[in-house]
């Protein structure tokens, strides 16, 4: 099996739009948070918006309705396949695919739908917004978008879903089975969403990732959409080349986390004193975060290393599906860089053995990506710079 690179990027986030935007805010320690104006919500906590995006500024073609889960998602793939420079003939996209991840599918279609039928009836729920509420509608909007004729497929299973659905379209075009692939994750943020974590008590007004004090996330939204290809296509087109990839449960305890994190390295060939960088999930949520921790600590140990983690929800917020992909664009940025910017973080926040809020230079040349999510879906990418 060959090796795969990452040959385009594409950014949705509450921190930038567009990769060198993004960019730019992970070097500047920039923090997202603010008021909710997506719509009225009196009891609304602080949360992360994208803020100032339009869908025109990044398809040429007209949608007389889309839901805002797809158009950050087509947004973020318009933006992957341009810097990956794809212009596929006929031939080329049957050999094209997608691999996407939502947590939650297009929620505002869905209540949309809801209120329609529970007031009037199931005959006045729009046909046209129905076909927009699936969690796959994204998908075929895509697909159809840009002639993906290739294999396609969703993943839905929590906040890690977008890293898994990413790593899974990664091993098809190393068996073989595509040669252009568009991998990632998305969610929107929606009245039904807000409320359902607001009632469960996840959130919280600000990003404290492995603080103990911390009682929840800032909830926050996106898309992170990478292009994929085979690396001896890709050329001098890569960014970064992606190593292996694996996945465990969080119902397993830290070996849950410790495995995925072990045999994420082991397929790329790898051991933990290969690393130079972990990209933590990290996002404030207690039971998450001390399970992570907890598997971090044990990979060290092993061999006595102390190697940095860098926790990029602290700047984004959980953007739930759309944070897996975050967090392996801000390790490629750092990779590119070959140090830590400074952060703020507080002095409690996390065991001696992680090395966070050090900033400056760092050893190694490859990162290891983590997606822990509360419903007891894991995900871990090593990755290294071409």
């Amino acid at each position: 099996m060959g090796s795969v690179a990452v040959t385009g990027i594409g950014i949705v986030s509450s921190i930038g739009i567009s990769f060198d935007d993004f960019s730019e805010g992970i070097r500047e320690g920039r923090r997202a948070g603010g008021p909710l104006t997506l719509f009225e919500d009196e009891e609304a906590p602080v949360v992360a918006e994208v803020a100032d995006f339009n869908l025109e500024d990044y398809i040429d073609t007209v949608k007389s309705y889309i839901d805002r889960t797809s158009a950050l998602a087509l947004a973020a793939c318009a933006m992957a396949r341009e810097e990956a420079n794809w212009e596929l003939t006929s031939e080329e996209e049957e050999r094209a695919g997608l691999a996407l991840g939502t947590s939650w599918g297009c929620m505002d279609s869905l209540q949309l739908c809801e209120e329609k039928f529970v007031k009037s009836g199931p005959r006045f729920v729009p046909p046209l917004v129905f076909t927009h509420s699936y969690a796959n509608s994204p998908n075929s909007i895509i697909s159809i978008e840009y002639g993906l004729r290739g294999f396609n497929v969703c993943f839905s299973g929590g906040h890690a879903c977008g890293l898994q659905a990413l790593a899974y379209g990664a091993d098809q075009v190393r068996l073989g089975r595509a040669d252009y692939l568009l991998g990632g994750g998305a969610d929107a943020m929606s009245a039904f969403v807000l409320k359902g974590y607001g009632v469960s008590g996840a959130l919280a007004d600000s990003s404290m990732p492995f603080d103990s004090a911390s009682t929840g996330f800032l909830l926050s939204e996106g898309a992170a959409v990478f292009g994929i290809e085979p690396a001896e296509q890709a050329g001098e087109r890569a960014y970064a080349i992606l190593l292996g990839s694996a996945v465990g449960r969080s119902e397993d305890g830290v070996e849950g986390c410790l495995r995925s994190m072990k045999n994420a390295l082991a397929e790329g060939g790898l051991g933990v004193e290969d690393l130079g960088l972990v990209v933590a999930s990290a996002s404030g949520d207690p039971e998450a975060d001390s399970l992570e921790a907890m598997a971090l600590d044990q990979l060290m140990n092993e061999t006595g290393a102390t190697i940095p983690v860098f926790p990029s929800k602290l700047m984004t917020g959980e953007a739930m599906a759309a944070g897996g992909g975050l967090g392996l664009a801000a390790a490629i940025v750092l990779l590119e860089d070959g140090e830590l910017p400074s952060y703020p973080i507080a002095p409690d926040s996390a065991r001696e053995s992680l090395k966070m809020g050090i900033e400056g230079e760092f050893p190694g040349e490859v990162a290891l990506v983590n997606s822990v999510g509360s419903g007891g879906e894991i995900s871990s990418i090593a990755v290294r710079l071409p």
